[in-house]
């Protein structure tokens, strides 16, 4: 029997050892024991176990039995009286492979100083350039089939983004004309577009390409019952559905038709309040909604009484809304999804409406569950400008949007892969 201490560590030891998993392995030792054992040579240096006998130290473990051995027998297999299949043999099995797991942090330099970089991967060391190159690999696979990568955030500032955005711009050709002039509250929105936000075409293509049915034998059916301009009508018929929305204003629904029948596209706009879209479809028959309503007053439309942002207080806009989402959810088919558009908005004193989580009350109490929800970044734009000023009290510039993804399930709950096939066997990109 030997002492702990006797032992030197590998001032050159490629595992850096985790913080997290150093706790891991000292909480281990102490409370399990010893479950590993080390290697060391004839000059008692660790050859491995440098953490095992660190953590020990820490632990107030100070003894170390040595079994000498010359490499070719298998040796230092300790004999516990704890059955595996007992609740704490169980535990010491798993607590073996977490702290395995968790206490693992390549010095790079380290190994490619001391080895060839081959030996290293044969034991399967994956540098950081190589894990690079694989998440590019993997990103560009799950572009191919997915336009994007599935993930929780979504970055408009990404090359391929912004190529598909340029390409569905010049063809819907939408800027803002029919809202010029138009003004928010924060001065953030009057920078671009002529004044006015528009409608991000290749969210509304990737949101239609994940959560459009397809498994389906007729033409989909799409609506929105705060349509704006002419952006998500036109992307979601010309995808092939047929599109119905309502927009308040009658030059914006003028124009709308205008585009849409110019691409002899089946979308159709009226000009009506967004709380009667019930009017002009029936109940359970539309395959998804799709929809970006005012951000309360953050943008001006009209001086219409019936207009979202119009409204004297944030409680009468969410009522607004309320209305409208709970006509529109009857009109969702069931096993369908509907995505809103939104961002918490800033009252006068600067504190912020929870509008994206009033939303999602309002869904939940219509029988849609918040089944997905996601960060849309944007590109800064004119927000490192005015970031100086709006920091003097101490309000961060936000330069995201929420994507509310609701599901409303079937008479036998979630039941999505009935009508979603795998989107790489069913869909196209456009040219």
């Amino acid at each position: 029997m030997s002492e702990i201490k006797d032992l030197k560590f590998d001032d050159k030891n490629f595992n850096k050892h985790t913080e997290y998993g150093m706790s891991l392995l000292e909480k281990s030792l102490k409370e399990l024991g010893a479950g590993r054992s080390i290697l060391i040579d004839k000059d008692n240096n660790i050859i491995a176990g440098n953490g095992i006998i660190e953590a020990a130290g820490q632990a107030g473990l100070e003894n170390v039995k040595i079994v000498e051995t010359t490499g070719n027998e298998i040796v230092a297999v300790k004999r516990t009286d704890i059955s595996l299949n007992s609740k704490k043999g169980r535990e010491m099995a798993l607590a073996d492979n977490a702290t395995a797991a968790a206490d693992l942090e390549w010095d790079e330099p380290a190994i490619k100083d001391e080895l060839d970089e081959e030996i290293a991967k044969k034991w399967g060391v994956i540098f950081e350039e190589d894990m690079q190159r694989y998440q590019d690999f993997e990103s560009g696979s799950l572009t191919d089939k997915f336009l994007i990568p599935p993930f929780s955030v979504l970055d408009t500032r990404k090359e391929g983004w912004q190529a598909r955005k340029k390409q569905w711009n010049a063809l819907i050709n939408d800027n803002g004309e029919s809202r010029e002039g138009l003004l928010d509250s924060n001065g953030a929105i009057s920078q671009i577009n002529n004044g006015v936000s528009i409608l991000d075409a290749a969210l509304v293509e990737v949101m239609y390409k994940w959560f459009m049915p397809d498994n389906i034998d007729y033409k989909p059916a799409a609506f929105d019952c705060f349509a704006g301009d002419s952006v998500g009508g036109f992307v979601m018929s010309y995808l092939g559905a047929n599109f119905t929305g309502t927009e308040l204003r009658a030059e914006q629904t003028k124009l709308n038709n205008e585009r849409v029948q110019k691409e002899n596209l089946t979308a159709t706009y009226y000009c009506d309040d967004g709380r009667n879209i019930g009017k002009y479809l029936k109940p359970e028959s539309q395959d998804l909604f799709f929809s970006c309503p005012p951000y309360f007053d953050l943008e001006h439309y009209s001086d219409d009484a019936r207009d979202a942002s119009n409204q004297a207080s944030y409680a009468e806009f969410l009522q607004l809304l309320d209305t409208a989402f709970t006509e529109s959810a009857k009109l969702l088919k069931k096993n369908r999804f509907a995505i809103v558009v939104m961002s918490a908005v800033r009252d006068k004193k600067g504190y912020y409406y929870d509008i994206p989580g009033d939303i999602t009350k309002i869904f939940e109490k219509n029988g849609c569950h918040l089944y997905n929800q996601l960060v849309l970044v944007d590109a800064i734009g004119t927000l490192a400008l005015r970031v100086g000023n709006t920091m003097k009290n101490r309000k961060v510039g936000r330069r995201h949007q929420e994507v509310l993804v609701f599901y409303k399930p079937g008479d036998k709950g979630n039941n999505i892969q009935n009508d979603f096939k795998d989107i790489r066997e069913s869909y196209e990109d456009a040219d």
